[in-house]
């Protein structure tokens, strides 16, 4: 989880996610750009295709569930 949250701050800074709640702060951007993910992960990948990168390989990834729960 480290690694995917130091991510959040710098994606947040580039600011490509146009929705208007993810220029507010990094937990807002994250928490909408999981939303986008959850019902339109194409409207994602087009606008911000590095936080749709991010959320496949983490978040939204078997693989990444799987690990974490070796890891405990």
């Amino acid at each position: 989880w480290t690694e995917v949250a130091t991510q959040i701050p710098r994606l947040f800074a580039l600011g490509h996610n146009p929705a208007p709640v993810c220029s507010r702060s990094p937990a807002d951007y994250f928490a909408e750009s999981v939303a986008q993910y959850a019902v339109h992960p194409r409207d994602l990948n087009i606008a911000d295709p590095n936080m749709h990168k991010l959320l496949a390989r983490s978040f939204f990834s078997e693989n990444f569930w799987r690990q974490k729960n070796v890891e405990s």
